[in-house]
This record gives structure tokens, sequence and C-alpha cells, in this order.
């Protein structure tokens, strides 16, 4: 299996998660590719991994004064070069592409693939934004959901979702043990009805 594994350079989280998931990954023997962009990429830590790492300059923020600056964030954006940089990512190479906030991977693989892979899924597991899981419960698809912490759309997803019974939240950090559970359980869902109010 050939993974691709784009990460966010801008914040010591991603990085952070990141790593330890590279290193679960390559330990199972899997071919993980690695794609960095933003700011911050070199801070990182000397791993095996990095050297080989493609590095994009891909999108960020800029931050002034200890908050977003607007202005020169939008002044420092290159959409041509973002394009480009796009365009250079191949999605039909690997197996599966997983991105830790990394827009290049997402834009160069999420829609026409990931709607048809999405139809013969068994099962979702995914942060807990609206569309994917609304997509997955209306496909009748099980679904495993860990809000991102601070996010208050997240939050109330997540709180319909135990009020509804209809998709199991991970409050704690994900482990082998819910993970194997979830992908084990037996598919109990039907198909979830939404209608306009």
């Amino acid at each position: 299996m050939r993974i691709l594994f784009g990460v966010q350079g801008t914040g010591n989280g991603h990085s952070t998660r990141a790593r330890q998931l590279i290193k679960a990954l390559c330990a199972k023997g899997i071919e993980v590719d690695v794609l960095l962009s933003g700011r911050g990429l070199n801070q990182w830590p000397d791993e095996p991994w990095l050297h080989d790492a493609r590095r994009c300059r891909g999108l960020t923020f800029v931050t002034r004064d200890g908050r977003v600056d607007r202005w020169r964030t939008l002044c420092s954006l290159r959409p041509l070069r973002t394009l480009s940089e796009v365009g250079s990512v191949c999605p039909d190479h690997y197996d599966l592409i997983v991105t830790d906030y990394e827009p290049l991977c997402a834009w160069a693989s999420s829609t026409a693939d990931f709607k048809e892979s999405l139809l013969h899924a068994d099962r979702v597991v995914c942060s807990t934004g609206f569309m994917l899981i609304s997509e997955a419960l209306h496909l009748g698809l099980p679904v495993l959901t860990k809000p991102v912490q601070g996010q208050y759309e997240q939050r109330a997803n997540a709180s319909a979702l135990l009020a509804l019974d209809i998709g199991t939240v991970c409050e704690t950090p994900l482990g082998d043990s819910e993970l194997s559970a979830f992908l084990t359980a037996p598919d109990q869902v039907s198909p979830f009805g939404f209608r306009m109010l």
C-alpha cells in the first residue's frame, strides 16, 4: 500500500500528530510519501522520512501582534503558484491520501474520486464537520467521529449525533482499540433521511 500524507507546517500540532502517525504507518511496512506545506517547515525534528519529504509553499496566514493580519495574508497569496503546486500532486499514484489540514493534497484528490469512494465505503472515520457526516448518514454508513477541540460547530454536531444515537463520537484521542471495535462492529445503520424545514 502507498499513502500520500500531507501535513500543514503552520503550527506544531500538525507536525506532532504527523510524526506519530507516519512512524506507525512505516512500522507496518506501508510506503508513505510526505508532502509538507506552509511555514515553519525547517523547524521539524530530524526524522528518517523527512529527508525525502516534498516541500511546497502551499497556503498559510501571516500573524502580527498576536493576531492574523488579513491584509498581509491576502498579499502573501500566490494563486498561480498554488495552482501549479496542486497540479504537481498526482493522486492516481496512491492507494490512500491522508491530509492533516494540508490543502494541496486535499484539492489534488477531495471530488469525483472521493464521491465514488464514499459510495463504495463500508464506514467513515472523520472529524465532526457537517458535510461528510451528513453524506455518510444519508448513505447508511456507520460513522466514527472525533470533534476538533475548540470548534463550536463540531461540538454541536457531536451533540446532535449523540442525541439522535446515529454515530459514534470519540471524546478522547482515538486509539487502536476504539478503531478496531468500530471497524469490526456489524453494520446497523439505516439510511438517515434529511428534509428541509
